[in-house]
């Protein structure tokens, strides 16, 4: 039993010296995005399906260290479909790599890709059935 307790308490320590909470690990739909990925010095954006979230970050795939951190937009209404929905901006993320994004408590995005090539499988394929 001592032996628990000590590792128990071994455990805790190491999560609370963390210097950034544990990453979401539920996907949802309410992060869309382009499916091709972003250009680095792009405009990034992803529409968030969640008005009542304040904030967003933005995690390595890898490591799932944190990476951007930012503000969501103000709650943006289309009434004509009745829904309303928040812009996460992350445009200042210019390093390549592989990323998700996440809504702390609410969940997270597929990941998506930011590089010079993100475009190129796509174009090779156009051009493929010219």
């Amino acid at each position: 039993m001592k032996n628990i307790t000590i590792v128990a308490l071994t455990v805790a320590s190491m999560l609370v010296g963390c210097s950034s909470p544990a990453p979401e690990t539920i996907y949802t739909d309410n992060f869309r995005h382009t499916s091709l990925g972003f250009l680095p010095d792009a405009e990034k954006e992803m529409t968030i399906t969640l008005p009542q979230a304040e904030s967003f970050r933005v995690r390595r795939a890898d490591n799932d260290k944190v990476v951007f951190e930012g503000a969501l937009s103000e709650v943006l209404t289309q009434a004509d479909v009745a829904q309303s929905v928040r812009i996460a901006d992350f445009t200042k993320l210019t390093k390549s790599g592989e990323y998700y994004l996440e809504v702390p408590g609410e969940g997270r995005s597929r990941n998506f890709v930011i590089g010079d090539n993100v475009y190129d499988e796509a174009y090779a394929r156009f051009v493929a059935l010219q």
